[in-house]
């Protein structure tokens, strides 16, 4: 194994042995193979320690670090500080990375210079079904845009740029948004400065269970999610703001017009600002009348958990 990858994979797994396999070999069948892959290991119940040492057995990239059972967070800030590589590309053990992941997040980092990257993701159930389908924004801009409503990112499929975090001392956890601890890295990355940006293609299947990592359950997750964008909206309203009046909606993909049409449509519902949905002449009645009642619905789930929680 190289001494210096370009990668570290970095997988927390705790309890994972019915999916792990899976989730392994997907990161061992890489198109592009300079990565070492650390296993952030927290003392399992089931197999999940013989799945890990059987893959040792067979490749040197694979490395096992016993954790200090201090949760997500905690594995994850312990897979990083381990890290050789220069990007660290995030993986849960549930989830399946296509064999194209690295080599078009790579290229797309390196080009336009970004500090973290994510792509497309197909939703799939317990058995591999796909239910769904997670089209991300593309550029820096509509990643932000995306952030006042949900996550521009796959989290299993992201990869970041370590020295960013180096640079600006970012670990996962710092916060009081414990339980959102992807979207609220994101955030301050954001605040710190960090380039945006998702590989047009799809990168990862993204599996959707109800004990699933990557699945928000709970109702603190839900308020730590609603907290951040609340922040995140309050701390970069004027940039969000300039972005909007600058976009050309010709040359949005159709999930993108749909964002835009969220953005305008939001703020028709809950401020009655209405002069802003003549920028939507240019996006299908379709999109507009889906967006409509998507955004109805957050909204109505919003104030409906929101009575009852607080």
């Amino acid at each position: 194994m190289n001494s210096n990858p370009m990668i570290s994979v970095v997988m927390p797994v705790y309890n994972g042995e019915k999916f792990l396999k899976e989730a392994i070999e997907s990161i061992l069948n890489q198109t592009y193979k300079d990565f070492e892959f650390l296993i952030v290991y927290d003392e399992s119940t089931d197999g999940t320690l013989s799945i890990i040492q059987e893959f040792q057995e067979k490749d040197a990239r694979v490395v096992l670090i016993n954790g200090d059972k201090e949760g997500i967070s905690g594995a994850l800030n312990k897979g990083i500080i381990e890290a050789k590589g220069k990007y660290i590309a995030r993986m849960d053990a549930d989830d399946i990375s296509l064999p194209i992941r690295f080599e078009k997040q790579i290229s797309h980092m390196q080009s336009p210079g970004l500090d973290i990257c994510g792509g497309h993701s197909l939703l799939i159930d317990s058995d591999g079904k796909i239910n769904g389908i997670g089209i991300m924004p593309r550029n820096h801009d509509l990643c932000g845009l995306s952030m006042m409503f949900m996550a521009p990112f796959p989290h299993p499929g992201v990869m970041i740029r370590k020295g960013f975090l180096t640079d600006y001392s970012l670990e996962y956890g710092q916060s009081i948004y414990q339980t959102a601890e992807d979207f609220d890295m994101w955030v301050r990355m954001f605040s710190a400065g960090a380039k945006f940006g998702n590989v047009d293609d799809i990168v990862v299947r993204y599996r959707v269970l109800d004990n699933s990592l990557s699945i928000i359950n709970t109702a603190e997750s839900r308020r730590d999610v609603r907290g951040l964008v609340k922040k995140f909206r309050a701390d970069h309203q004027k940039y969000l703001s300039d972005v909007i009046k600058d976009i050309d909606i010709n040359l949005l993909s159709e999930a993108e017009k749909s964002l835009v049409a969220r953005y305008f449509i939001n703020r028709a519902i809950t401020r009655f600002d209405i002069f802003g949905l003549r920028r939507l002449k240019n996006i299908s009645l379709k999109n507009i009348v889906i967006t409509t009642l998507s955004e109805i619905q957050r909204l109505a789930t919003k104030y409906a958990w929101w009575s009852v929680a607080k």
